[in-house]
């Protein structure tokens, strides 16, 4: 009996440093095209509500940042209760956008001669709307679907229950959980940033 045990510790200790870096190559490919934060954060400044302050425009850039790094082809998407249908996530949209603001970071260097992340938010804002130039729509895209960067970016802020709260301009908090007896009363204000 004890040589059974011993066999199993032993095959288990053996395949765990293997499993580790598989896991480990696995996370490398996987983030490998995902632009940096500091990029993202760059982003986000240039195009998320000012009334978000700069604080919570880093907030919202690393939230759409984990999003991205957390993204994964071909995973199963939450359905409907009774639904038959199962709906599964697309292509990941990361390599399209790494390249989109590497194209941002070209136009810059050739404008301005600095690199997208060290121009101030005014001179970036005017590079990204020069990219959205052509892009036409009606709505915010779906995250996953967005034709640009920057459109992914908003569309994962304004997805948001911050979002939500920012332009009612109250603590209203949807899509979180909230003891039933506060439902009835009046949402409070927000402070200001």
């Amino acid at each position: 009996m004890f040589r059974r045990r011993f066999l199993l510790w032993l095959s288990s200790v053996v395949a765990l440093p293997a499993s580790a870096r598989a896991v480990t190559r696995f996370v490398r490919r996987s983030q490998r095209n995902v632009p940096s934060q500091a990029q993202i954060r760059a982003l986000g400044d240039a195009v998320l509500p000012d009334e978000l302050g700069r604080g919570g425009r880093e907030v919202a850039s690393d939230a759409f940042w984990r999003w991205m790094s957390g993204y994964r082809e071909g995973k199963e998407l939450v359905h409907p209760y009774g639904s038959p249908r199962i709906s599964y996530t697309g292509p990941s949209p990361v390599p399209k956008w790494t390249a989109q603001l590497t194209a941002l970071d070209r136009a810059a260097r050739a404008n301005h001669g600095a690199e997208f992340s060290g121009l101030d938010a005014g001179k970036r804002r005017d590079l990204v709307r020069e990219a959205l130039a052509d892009v036409r729509g009606e709505r915010l895209p779906n995250i996953a679907t967005a034709s640009h960067i920057a459109l992914g970016l908003l569309a994962h802020f304004y997805s948001s229950s911050e979002a939500n709260d920012l332009c009612y301009r109250a603590q209203i908090g949807r899509q979180k959980c909230r003891p039933l007896v506060h439902n009835a009363r009046k949402p409070l204000p927000i402070a200001a940033p």
